[in-house]
């Protein structure tokens, strides 16, 4: 049989050439500078986002623990006291003890039962949100009490020292700052609890959220800056 013959020019069981290009030197240095410059510009958005989920869901812990203490407080007919306190890399430890004679002025070591382990929440600093001003997250919360620095109940619970930074839950539920109840206590209206993404001593600011405690049904709701 006979084949065709090729058309001129061509050449058998191969391809021409003149259809392929190649990259220049010149054109790979210009496409690698537009990627890292996409990189770079991206980046602190991807931070940003990550810090916004981190401290998000520290809140969520410290909401789940505010609702702890109370559930406990009415369940056990007891005064319960809700530890919030950092540590010297800005980490959250969070921890709850109850009085096991329903005492809310017998605060002795040996009347204090821990409510399960003391809780760790890294890269998360506690701040004061009376700090944020008009336009943030201020106006939203209205009038409020800030989770108190100091005065409040110290207790240990395994390795963990709380020292002072505490809120109180009675038996009916209601919530107050002071640690050690009276007949002539009642229960702060507001309370709010500062939360801030951190890493060691650095704070990353812009995406605080504040937990706010309703004194007189302890119902926390959450407030992001």
């Amino acid at each position: 049989m006979k084949l065709p013959r090729p058309h001129p020019g061509s050449s058998s069981g191969s391809c021409s050439a003149s259809g392929s290009h190649a990259f220049t030197l010149l054109e790979l240095l210009l496409v690698i500078a537009i990627i890292v410059l996409l990189a770079a510009a991206i980046t602190p958005v991807f931070n940003s986002i990550g810090q916004a989920r981190g401290v998000t869901e520290a809140a969520y812990q410290v909401v789940a623990a505010v609702d702890l203490a109370r559930s406990e407080a009415v369940a056990r007919q007891t005064y319960v006291w809700l530890g919030l306190q950092t540590n010297s890399d800005n980490d959250l430890r969070i921890g709850l003890v109850y009085s096991k004679d329903g005492s809310g002025t017998n605060t002795n070591t040996n009347n204090l039962q821990p409510i399960g382990k003391a809780t760790l929440i890294q890269r998360t600093a506690l701040v004061d949100p009376s700090i944020w001003g008009a336009g943030e997250v201020g106006t939203s919360l209205g009038t409020f009490s800030s989770f108190p620095a100091s005065g409040g109940l110290t207790f240990t619970i395994g390795s963990s020292t709380f020292a002072g930074r505490t809120v109180t839950f009675t038996p009916l539920g209601e919530v107050m700052t002071n640690s050690a109840p009276s007949a002539t206590n009642g229960f702060v209206p507001r309370i709010a609890i500062g939360l801030r993404q951190s890493r060691g001593t650095t704070e990353a600011t812009g995406n605080d959220i504040a937990v706010v405690i309703d004194g007189s049904v302890g119902i926390p709701t959450m407030y992001r800056k």
